[in-house]
């Protein structure tokens, strides 16, 4: 409890999601900076708001507080409830993580490389779509297999479909698998890079990005303030400056 906290160790070390995040036999990659320090912001800024709110009800102040460890505990709030032990008379085992794919026991939820080496996050078709699904992937001889009925007798035969589904992934581009389950209405994502965030033009549309220029002259694209308020104008983000900019004039004042 003396030691400094940092997003990484305090946000997602401890709390357990860093290790939710890897395969059983290996370790897991360092997460993008900061994202444990904004979401600690964010929710800073939501107890203060509630802190005005009470004010204004009855006139007394607060003192809010949070932490980064406090908002990734919370975050990761069903891994915490779900790798608990069980009583003896719950017949559901903990949820212990990291754990092999397989045991999700549901290839319908999984992430899977396709011809071109882009990996897609595969959300859905295991329901009333399972056999429509199982048709498009070209595993038709599953269609009739009673192990693949429905959705409750697939999950108690995931091995083989995994395997089948792996390999029957590689014979379309991640593109070519969108555009499938796009016409099937079925959830899935391709899993984007870095370099294409910037430029998709989804996350354009709703503003989502914007530009700012920095002292240099340059230009960039950088993420905008993700709330709006009807009738006010978002503010678009400016740069803070140079490190040490402010410092004579906050000395001198």
């Amino acid at each position: 409890k003396d030691r400094p906290g940092f997003d990484l160790t305090s946000f997602w070390a401890r709390s357990g999601i860093l290790n939710a995040m890897r395969d059983p036999d290996g370790v897991p990659r360092f997460p993008p900076p900061a994202i444990g320090d904004l979401a600690t912001a964010n929710v800073a800024a939501a107890g203060v708001l509630a802190a005005v709110y009470q004010r204004f009800r009855t006139g007394e102040g607060s003192k809010v507080a949070t932490s980064l460890l406090a908002t990734a505990v919370y975050s990761n709030y069903s891994h915490v409830m779900a790798g608990q032990e069980r009583p003896p008379e719950d017949t559901l085992k903990p949820l212990h993580t990291p754990e092999p794919f397989k045991e999700w026991k549901n290839p319908f939820y999984h992430i899977y490389m396709c011809k071109d080496e882009r990996l897609l996050f595969l959300l859905g078709g295991a329901y009333s779509k399972l056999h429509d699904t199982l048709r498009v992937m070209g595993l038709d001889d599953l269609v009739e297999d009673p192990r693949y009925a429905n959705h409750a007798t697939m999950t108690k035969n995931t091995d083989e479909l995994y395997d089948r589904m792996i390999e029957a992934f590689t014979h379309k581009t991640a593109q070519e698998w969108a555009d499938i389950f796009q016409q099937m209405d079925i959830s899935f994502q391709i899993l984007a890079e870095n370099g294409e965030v910037s430029k998709d033009p989804q996350v354009w549309a709703p503003g989502c990005l914007t530009h700012m220029e920095c002292p240099n002259g340059s230009t960039y694209v950088v993420p905008n303030t993700p709330v709006e308020f009807s009738g006010v104008e978002r503010e678009l983000p400016s740069h803070p400056g140079l490190i040490g900019c402010d410092t004579r004039e906050i000395l001198t004042s």
